[in-house]
């Protein structure tokens, strides 16, 4: 609390934005009329909402932009791969270990199909250890070779961190 103390507050209007109306007229944005846009919400017989051919267009337009590839980057990745003894539990249909590998095959042919200047690498943990299993390469179908290999390999260990 402040005793005895008072607070002056001023307010320069002039700094204030104004605008111009429809009409031409200037003012405040405040002073203006509401804007209301749930007051332009159609809905057909169906009871449900209809969209104006403007919105139509400019969510097509972001899906597409979203679908936009850039090419001219060059990525350089390594995926770690976990071969430890938890690789091969069962809770997953057929198991860890396959799906990962399954996943990681799918992964590399989109990868280099979205980028195809870039690099990729692979390394292997397991028991307490790291492993390369693959320097940078930019040949997806060597790294798909190597991953087919892999479905023979067995998990031991921990992994490494």
């Amino acid at each position: 609390f402040f005793f005895g103390s008072h607070v002056h507050v001023t307010c320069d209007m002039a700094s204030r934005k104004r605008t111009r109306d429809e009409d031409g007229v200037d003012g405040y944005a405040w002073e203006g009329e509401m804007e209301r846009p749930w007051e332009n919400i159609e809905e057909d017989d169906r009871g449900h909402l209809k969209t104006h051919k403007a919105l139509q267009d400019r969510r097509h337009a972001d899906a597409e932009d979203e679908r936009v590839v850039r090419r001219g980057v060059i990525r350089y990745i390594y995926v770690v791969l976990d071969f430890s003894e938890g690789s091969q539990e069962k809770d997953v249909h057929p198991s860890r270990h396959a799906l990962m590998l399954e996943t990681l095959y799918d992964f590399i042919h989109d990868f280099f199909d979205q980028n195809p200047l870039s690099q990729m690498g692979l390394i292997l943990t397991r028991d307490s250890a790291a492993e390369k299993l693959a320097p940078f390469l930019s040949d997806p179908a060597a790294l798909q070779n190597i991953v087919e290999e892999l479905y023979l390999g067995q998990g031991s260990g921990s992994p490494s961190i």
